[in-house]
């Protein structure tokens, strides 16, 4: 078997237990209004979505998670309607989310 061949099947594999929480948010950005838009991709240091919205990098806005949880943070890229925030404070995911993550042990 060829190198790419072993790669592309090994890449392919992995892709069978990737796991993305896919989530309804709230994006508050001021006088640009409320918007939602749907989680792509979360970590403790920030989020990727999509939606539809006219946020720039630097952009200031909060995020909200359900009733509970409002996230500061800032737009740090904006390509079509996907778009990235960095939170200002890391998240304890867990203490957030734990009874909502699938969690999924590797072997």
């Amino acid at each position: 078997m060829s190198r790419s061949s072993l790669s592309s099947t090994t890449n392919w594999g992995a892709r069978l237990f990737r796991f993305r929480r896919v989530m309804l948010i709230r994006i508050e950005a001021g006088e640009q209004g409320l918007t939602t838009a749907v989680t792509s991709n979360l970590s403790r240091g920030g989020l990727a979505a999509i939606g539809d919205n006219q946020l720039e990098p630097g952009d200031r806005l909060s995020v909200r998670f359900g009733d509970q949880l409002k996230v500061a943070a800032t737009v740090v890229w904006h390509v079509g309607r996907r778009f990235g925030v960095k939170f200002d404070r890391e998240l304890n995911l867990f203490e957030y989310f734990g009874a909502q993550l699938q969690v999924r042990k590797w072997h």
